[in-house]
């Protein structure tokens, strides 16, 4: 199992206990629906027409990405639950809409190359640890942005803390990487052996805004507006918004 996988067991645990997504809030009130709504209103009218083709990474239930389908939008949602996007495809057949959910790992989904008006990073692009994938996975969203697309990120960045992130059995190396202690490491690929403990990689906490702004300037996407949040709570992290578009 790749470490992004354990995704799987959380959804699928959580929907048989009665929840309806990664958060415990109403499933019409997703997470990024606010932001969403003001980039929407922000971005020129000719990129976010009715009609226009969005897509979003990391959908999880598919509560965004049926939003934006009731909106008029042509939506794809991709998630690397399945049993999410099981769930996903239920509510968009009994809400009669129209919403591609795929189950798919984002960094190589080689599927609907180019052509979108958005691309969404829905909270997926800190559960990707890797640098490598990191890259990956923002130029595969760059590929799949249209002429005059824009790419919509909300991601964690430090600057006010990791206490909630540090929780438990868990470190954080130089680089802003979260590891998680395991008991087997053969259940994931990517666990490292440090002072005799199994560590497999949970989430990547960027240092600050800049070093997220070199990632995404590296693949040519140069930003339009960006802020950094601090969080509700004390000790936990900021989030960093941003629109971006292909240079």
């Amino acid at each position: 199992m790749r470490y992004f996988e354990a995704h799987e067991a959380v959804y699928a645990r959580r929907l048989e206990s009665g929840v309806s997504g990664w958060d415990d809030g109403a499933y019409d009130a997703p997470a990024l629906r606010d932001q969403v709504e003001r980039w929407l209103a922000a971005a020129p009218v000719s990129t976010v027409k009715e009609g226009a083709k969005i897509l979003e990474l990391g959908c999880g239930t598919g509560a965004l990405a049926c939003m934006l389908s009731q909106r008029g939008f042509a939506v794809t949602g991709i998630d690397i639950s399945a049993s999410a996007i099981a769930f996903a495809r239920g509510v968009a057949k009994d809400r009669g809409l129209q919403v591609q959910f795929d189950v798919a790992e984002a960094c190589t989904w080689k599927d609907a190359m180019g052509g979108f008006d958005v691309v969404i990073d829905s909270h997926l692009l800190h559960c990707i640890t890797l640098a490598s994938e990191r890259t990956q996975l923002l130029k595969n969203a760059a590929q799949r942005l249209g002429q005059g697309g824009e790419f919509w990120t909300e991601t964690m960045v430090q600057g006010y803390g990791v206490g909630h992130m540090l929780a438990g059995a868990r470190r954080m190396d130089a680089d802003g990487r979260v590891w998680a202690k395991i008991s087997d490491p053969a259940k994931c690929v990517d666990a490292i052996l440090l002072n005799d403990t199994w560590w497999m990689p949970l989430r990547y906490l960027a240092p600050h805004a800049e070093s997220l702004l070199a990632e995404f300037a590296a693949v040519g996407l140069q930003a339009i507006e960006w802020s950094v949040q601090p969080p509700a709570t004390e000790g936990e992290l900021a989030d960093f918004r941003g629109r971006f578009r292909l240079e």
